[in-house]
């Protein structure tokens, strides 16, 4: 089926629910996602200036009824004062042939109040435990700004934005030796550290990093698990090496790139942003080095072979612009990502069909925002309670 096509039964789907004819399920999907709509597909353009209007008037209608019946203070809706720049295109689902595109860069907060589903799951946030040489450990999220610890002559300290910051404002003198400090993520956690070099790291969910408090000797080296966004302070006089999972290192002296390494993952995946790096599995065999450019990313499989391919840089890193991405993700990726960011487990039962997915929508709504969607691709899913004090909910994918 042709974009166009798809275009043409969204906007049918649109004038049933302006003459009333249009299912609950059809009601559902317009009112609740009709504030994120984008201009990039304007599935709107070949509506009349007439059906614009009815269907300003009807979404307005509904949603002043609805908030009466549940005494919220009205709202005047964002897509009113945007005017009727709410194209449809933010949500283009493609059921027929198991893709969903998502298209948008913004979501804005809500400006009426819905019925929440009894059963939800919150976004992440920025969360993160700081475990310093002597094993004590400072929870990041709940730790005041300002100082939070020293190790050695470093201060540590936790800035308005929400990083930490290693600082050695009197100098460190020659005979200092650096300690070993370690920064991870919780499910549903982020966070970013500036580096004594400068060189500033983003974590994702579940994710870690060891590194010392100063870097000394003739090379800058880390210990990472999970997924990492990297801006390395160029040196290079001291090469920046970065160890994933005992699985593989990373050489720079000065770069942008990403690193996913999850457990669960099949392969470690290192994704080239800006400048040049030199990727070496383990035991630096012909098979499992590669230098990549700007663009390319490194398949590593646990084997020990390599693969470069060039991807969408956009894609890879859209989790630390605060996104989901997606381009022709299988159902389990998209799943794990899911999984990770709202602390839940996942089950795909026997018999769910294999699908695809491409598109984009943010990491700040909650979870059923995000399996409604999916139901539209024929994916369906029921919620139930956690199986474990770790998580907060299961979600099992269903036939």
């Amino acid at each position: 089926m042709r974009p166009d096509q798809n275009r043409e039964e969204l906007l049918n789907m649109i004038r049933r629910y302006v003459a009333g004819k249009a299912s609950e399920e059809e009601r559902s999907f317009i009112e609740q996602y009709y504030d994120r709509f984008n201009e990039r597909e304007n599935i709107l353009e070949r509506a009349q200036e007439e059906e614009l209007k009815e269907l300003e008037d009807r979404l307005l209608e509904g949603i002043q009824y609805k908030i009466s019946e549940s005494d919220a203070p009205i709202h005047r809706p964002l897509w009113r004062r945007w005017g009727l720049q709410v194209a449809a295109g933010l949500l283009l689902v493609l059921a027929s042939i198991g893709v969903l595109l998502l298209h948008g860069s913004q979501v804005e907060q809500k400006s009426v109040a819905q019925k929440e589903i009894p059963t939800d799951f919150t976004p992440g946030g920025n969360k993160a435990i700081l475990t310093l040489s002597d094993g004590s450990t400072v929870v990041l999220d709940a730790a005041a700004t300002g100082q939070v610890a020293e190790q050695g002559q470093m201060t540590i300290t936790k800035t308005d934005d929400g990083q930490i910051v290693y600082n050695g404002s009197n100098g460190i003198r020659g005979d200092s030796k650096p300690t070993l400090n370690r920064v991870s993520t919780p499910p549903g956690g982020e966070y970013r550290i500036l580096l004594p070099d400068g060189t500033k790291v983003w974590l994702n969910a579940m994710s870690s990093m060891q590194y010392p408090t100063f870097f000394a000797g003739n090379e800058r080296r880390v210990t990472i698990t999970g997924e990492c966004y990297f801006e390395v302070a160029p040196n290079k006089e001291q090469p920046f090496i970065v160890n994933v999972n005992g699985q593989q290192e990373i050489i720079v002296t000065g770069t942008t790139f990403n690193v996913n390494a999850y457990n669960n993952e099949r392969f470690v995946r290192t994704t080239l942003v800006e400048g040049k790096v030199r990727v070496a599995g383990k035991g630096h065999t012909s098979n499992s080095e590669r230098v990549l450019n700007p663009g390319e990313q490194s398949i590593l499989a646990k084997t020990g072979r390599m693969k470069v391919k060039t991807v969408d840089i956009e894609e890879v890193v859209a989790w630390k612009n605060g996104l989901f991405q997606f381009r022709n993700s299988s159902l389990p990726s998209v799943m794990n990502q899911i999984a990770r960011w709202y602390n839940v487990s996942v089950e795909i039962a026997d018999g769910v069909p294999k699908k695809t997915f491409t598109g984009k929508i943010h990491r700040n709504v909650k979870a059923t925002q995000i399996l409604d969607i999916l139901k539209f691709a024929g994916i369906n899913f029921r919620i139930e309670p956690a199986a474990n004090s770790e998580t907060t909910g299961k979600i099992v994918v269903i036939p």
